[in-house]
């Protein structure tokens, strides 16, 4: 007999009475956003009061990715009783895209133009990937923080290098760079809803 312990209440979560036309939900992922773990975000975060934190810089966000793929999650398995099948847990996820945008900026009269400043960025983030926190911005502008279940935020590692597509009609090469985000955990697990949304806010990317 399967156990079944009797202190243990269930108030299953229904569903409202089925609509005549189905829903469905649509949601592209666009950018991915990034803060040091040394932040403390408000709580509850507001799209008023997360402004400040792309204001002065704790937040950065990335210009709009392609090819963004989340791949299927990896398991682990824990046995906790004889008596049913062992506990499966998310291990890990990763999210890959490609970032085609050639970034330069003014740095000061006294060194001129950085026209790599993509380089520069995607190297900071690799170089402090165990240190920086993730949110993942949706094209209409949505941004879910990845956390786990408890509403701890994510752990990840990152890689980031230079590819290209070569036509193939000849000519010049095109330049990106193939950035792999590898979750310790799953950043998309259906306990993660939007905490904000960065149009709404009024937050200039």
């Amino acid at each position: 007999m399967a156990v079944c312990p009797s202190n243990c209440t269930t108030d299953l979560v229904g569903l409202p009475q089925e609509e005549c036309k189905p829903k469905i939900r649509k949601s592209t992922l666009s950018r991915f956003i990034f803060f040091p773990c040394n932040i403390e975000l408000p709580d509850p975060i507001t799209d008023e009061n997360i402004v400040p934190f792309f204001e002065d810089g704790s937040i950065v966000i990335t210009r709009e990715l392609a090819e963004i793929v989340v791949g299927e999650p990896t398991f682990e398995e824990i046995s906790v009783s004889q008596c049913r099948p062992p506990l499966r847990q998310v291990a890990t996820r990763e999210i890959t895209f490609r970032d085609f945008n050639a970034v330069s900026t003014v740095t000061s009269p006294a060194t001129g133009v950085d026209d790599y400043l993509d380089y520069d960025f995607w190297q900071d983030k690799v170089d402090s990937a165990n240190r920086l926190r993730y949110g993942i911005v949706t094209c209409d502008g949505d941004v879910k923080l990845a956390k786990d279940e408890n509403g701890n935020y994510l752990t990840a590692d990152m890689t980031a290098f230079l590819a290209y597509i070569i036509p193939g009609g000849g000519g010049a090469n095109t330049e990106y760079k193939d950035v792999r985000i590898r979750f310790q955990g799953d950043p998309l697990n259906l306990t993660v809803k939007p905490s904000f949304n960065i149009i709404d806010a009024g937050i200039v990317i």
